[in-house]
């Protein structure tokens, strides 16, 4: 599928279209290690600990990449009606994103976001709270941005947009309460 997304993207001209196979591609590859976590999960080989661990890095880098790519497709739409707004809302979006991937990355090293116990089974850290905060920070200002400019992206860019950020925050409140609910299903 992924390929078959890259093969498509290469031909497009407009740069949401691009955007939104970014995103798909973003969705598929957190999917499938979401998916690929729940076999290696408690699995005391050495390649299921370095699996869970890959899994879940490339799961927590992806939700930034996702977020990003809502807010970049905002403004190319804006740019093909040819409106052009103000950037300060992508450096803010930017900053808020950059430190969710300074998390992950610093997760490496402490666990600052989840651990595994001896057992390897993944556990969440107080941490994790502060990088969902975060997350969610950036995706009500990209709700606000939507809001604001929904009259001139017009009603289907506006419904995908809205949809595409109400479901990350839906599925990541559902998360916060019951740890057990996969993203896979």
């Amino acid at each position: 599928i992924s390929v078959f997304l890259l093969y498509i993207i290469a031909d497009v001209k407009q740069k949401s279209t691009k955007i939104v196979v970014l995103a798909v591609l973003t969705q598929i590859i957190a999917l499938l290690s979401d998916a690929t976590w729940y076999i290696f999960n408690g699995d005391m080989s050495q390649l299921g600990q370095i699996g869970n661990w890959c899994c879940n890095i490339i799961v927590y880098l992806c939700n930034p990449i996702e977020i990003a790519c809502v807010l970049v497709y905002m403004y190319s739409v804006l740019e093909e009606h040819g409106i052009y707004a103000n950037k300060i809302v992508l450096k803010i979006i930017y900053f808020l994103l950059g430190i969710t991937v300074l998390l992950t990355v610093a997760n490496c090293f402490s666990p600052i976001l989840y651990f595994f116990d001896e057992y390897n089974i993944y556990n969440r850290a107080d941490g994790l709270y502060i990088y969902i905060g975060i997350c969610m920070t950036a995706l009500l200002i990209e709700m606000c941005f939507l809001v604001y400019y929904r009259k001139r992206i017009g009603f289907g860019n506006f419904v995908a947009g809205f949809i595409f950020i109400l479901a990350p925050i839906a599925g990541t409140v559902l998360q916060m309460f019951f740890l057990g609910i996969p993203w896979i299903n």
